[in-house]
This record gives structure tokens, sequence and C-alpha cells, in this order.
């Protein structure tokens, strides 16, 4: 029982209880239980909480008395068969939400008027983030597992569309729009085929058996991010210097570029610069990334690397991950600088890349 009434029964003295009243001749043995326990009548009135109850909610006062609504969910909702799990999310007093499991038991059964139900619940904030974590987990790796079959079946329709409209446009000689129309819609075709080979990419090793000239990555990579930049009002300058032909995925190197700097574009105010240079000195492929925009906090700075980190509510904290990992497997390092403020600079480097290694 609450301190603030009879330690034998709930709504009446010792003794006979009067209708609408519950007998609890441990009251003072329920509040001490080391369990959050709250005792509610069928109109939603809390009549005890334990000590447990009451530090979980984060209540200094006693609960008895308060509308459980106002504590807790409502009751109905705690007794809704239609409920997909025993667990609720209450909002804490520093705003912040946390979720509860919660089991539920009617105590009397002298009527609906009459009835007292009996609420045992446990803070589940950490377990549930994690719960949700490990269904995003399971989603990418579902998607991951499946995406290999798909990403090589479309390249094969798209590169077969794209020597068809190139054989139409030879065909079409005598009609100017026509075959220039037809040559513009299969350079379209190779290139949603180049891009899809980048997305697959990121699982692979970054390193390629033979030389390859990368112009063509970064053309792409400039295909994709202008619109971008162009959206966000942000300038771009994509350079490249000393590109000499290198033993590197170019898909890979264009999902660099591309996740680099979308990352610099979305971090960037209208009218702000992100600047992209890429160049081979000596035999290291080197790539730096900087922009003008918010800058990184120390704390935020040590994390973002980090798997499913982000600081955008819509961001999935993959692309810096996944650029990290591919550039460490060819023995190479992401290095990242920055300031609050004062924006972002990331620069990659892999070594050897104009050697062929067994």
């Amino acid at each position: 029982m609450t301190r603030e009434g009879s330690p034998h029964s709930v709504g009446a003295g010792a003794g006979l209880s009067p209708p609408g009243t519950l007998q609890l001749p441990a009251a003072d043995v329920l509040e001490r239980l080391p369990i959050a326990l709250l005792i509610v009548r069928a109109n939603g009135e809390v009549v005890l909480a334990s000590d447990s109850a009451r530090q979980s909610l984060s209540k200094g006062g006693p609960l008895a008395g308060c509308p459980l609504t106002e504590v807790f969910a409502p009751l109905t909702a705690l007794l809704d068969a239609r409920r997909a799990d025993s667990s609720v999310s209450v909002e804490s007093p520093d705003g912040q939400p946390r979720r509860f499991g919660y089991s539920i038991s009617e105590l009397s059964h002298a009527g609906p008027s009459m009835a007292f139900y009996a609420i045992v619940f446990r803070d589940i904030t950490r377990v549930a983030h994690v719960a949700a974590e490990r269904d995003r987990l399971v989603h990418l790796a579902a998607v991951g597992a499946a995406a290999p079959a798909v990403i090589h079946s479309v390249k094969n329709s798209m590169a077969a569309i794209a020597m068809g409209l190139e054989l139409l446009a030879e065909g079409l000689e005598r009609d100017a729009d026509l075959s220039n129309q037809a040559s513009v819609l299969a350079t379209e075709a190779e290139s949603v085929a180049y891009r899809l080979d980048a997305f697959g990419v990121t699982g692979r090793h970054p390193r390629s058996r033979h030389p390859v000239d990368l112009a063509h990555a970064l053309a792409e990579a400039r295909r994709t991010l202008e619109p971008r930049a162009a959206e966000s009002s942000v300038r771009l300058d994509l350079k490249a210097t000393e590109i000499r032909p290198a033993y590197l995925d170019p898909g890979l190197v264009h999902t660099f570029a591309v996740a680099l700097g979308t990352n610099a574009i979305q971090a960037s105010a209208p009218d702000q610069r992100v600047d992209i240079c890429i160049e081979v000195l000596g035999d290291t492929f080197v790539m730096s990334v900087e922009d003008q925009g918010v800058g990184m906090t120390p704390e935020v700075l040590d994390q973002c690397a980090q798997l499913f980190f982000t600081t955008r509510s819509r961001g999935r904290g993959v692309g810096l991950t996944l650029c990290d990992q591919a550039v460490r497997a060819g023995g190479g390092t992401l290095e990242i600088e920055s300031e609050p403020g004062r924006g972002t600079r990331v620069t990659l480097s892999i070594p050897r890349a104009t050697e062929f290694e067994q």
C-alpha cells in the first residue's frame, strides 16, 4: 500500500472492504518489491506503485492518485489485444522517449467498475534499440545477398539495350535527329550499366588484374555529382591530374568519388564549394574531398567511420564505412580532418596503385 493510505487495503481501512475496494494485506511488501509494479483501478487511477516503479518512471513523488495516462500509458491501450507486442513508449521528464515491456493482469472480477489491474514493467529501451539495429542488419544482409544477381542481370540487359541503340543509330544515318536521339539513349544505357557495376563493388577488393584508365570512372562520377551539387546550389570542382593507368577497380574509384562527394555536398550550405582532387603521386592513388561546411566536433569525428553512425535524419551511416573498409583492404588509409564551422577534408590513398599485385 502507498504510504498515504492504509497498509492493508486500497480504498478502505482494515476489515471488510466495501464494494469497489481491493484488499492488499501485504501492500507494504508490494511497495518494496524489486520489480516495477503499478496497481490501477478500472478508471485508470493509480492506487499503488512500488519503489522500483517510481524510480523507473523518474518520478520523485508518490504516484498514487495519478492518472495512469500521465505516468505510463492509457489502460485501454495496455489491454488492447490487437497490440503487436507488449511494450509502450513513455516520455521521460527530460523529454527522451523510453521503451517499457509490460505484463498486465486483472486482480478482481467484481465487475468492470470494480476491477483492479496489476502492471509489471521493465525498461527495455536499450534492448529495443539493439533489436532495431539487428533488423536493419538482417535487411541489409538480405539486400546484399540478392544484389549481385540482380545487378548482373540488369547490367546484361542494359548492355544489350546500349548495343541495340548504337546499331539503330548507325542505321538511321539519313535521319540525323533520330540518330542523335538513339546515340544519347545508348550513352545513358551505358551509364546506368556502369553505375550498377559501381554499386556492386563495395564488397570487393579494390585491386584489378589489369591497368585501367580511370577517366571514364571520373566522368561518370561528375555526371552523378553535378546535378546533386546544382540542386543544393553548391559549387563543385572535380579535377584529375597526373592520372596514369592504375590497377584499381574503376567502379570502386567511382564509388569513392560519389560517396565522399555526396557527403561533402550534404554538409555544405548554398554557395559554398566542394573540391575533389584525384591524382596518382608516384605509385600511390590519392583522392581528396574538401568542403567548407559545418564540420564535425571531436566526438562526431571519432565515430563518423563507424557503421550506421550518422548525424542526418535520413542518413544510413554506410557510405563512409564502406569506403574505409575498401581502402584498408587495398593496404591504404582514409584520413579525416574536420573542425566545427571550418569544413571537412577526407583524403584516401592506396599505395602501389600502378603495380600489379599477385
